[in-house]
């Protein structure tokens, strides 16, 4: 009966001293976890914008971007100021809904997350 009565003293002290320490202290507590990187949307970000059929449409940020207006130098080609069949340049996320893409040239292009009203989806040219 007396080692038993020991042990149970022995380990209701060792649960008081775990208990007993403060959070933050160091001792018995996690090491810091590093917090992971988050890309701010709103951030231009490098871009290569495919040009050769015109500034019609891109991908961003794992989705579908349409330039709004697309545009064109009329002979599907895009307009002067512009790479062909590339352009580099900075693309960033406005808002939900809405994108911007600057040209190394500094033209700017707004897009929009949906296919434009009378605009045709984007397609092969010739």
């Amino acid at each position: 009966m007396r080692s038993s009565a020991l042990l149970a003293v022995l380990a209701g002290g060792l649960l008081l001293a775990a208990c007993g320490e403060s959070p933050g202290s160091g001792v018995g507590t996690q090491p810091p976890q590093a917090v992971p990187t988050v890309v701010d949307a709103a951030a231009a970000q490098p871009h290569q914008l495919y040009t050769h059929c015109g500034v019609q449409w891109t991908e961003f940020q794992g989705k579908a971007w349409y330039a709004d207006p697309p545009l064109s130098d009329g002979s599907g080609n895009p307009p002067p100021g512009f790479g062909n069949p590339v352009d580099q340049g900075t693309m960033r996320q406005l808002s939900a809904h809405q994108a911007q893409y600057v040209s190394s040239s500094g033209k700017v292009v707004p897009f929009i997350d949906t296919l434009p009203p009378g605009a045709s989806p984007p397609g092969l040219c010739s």
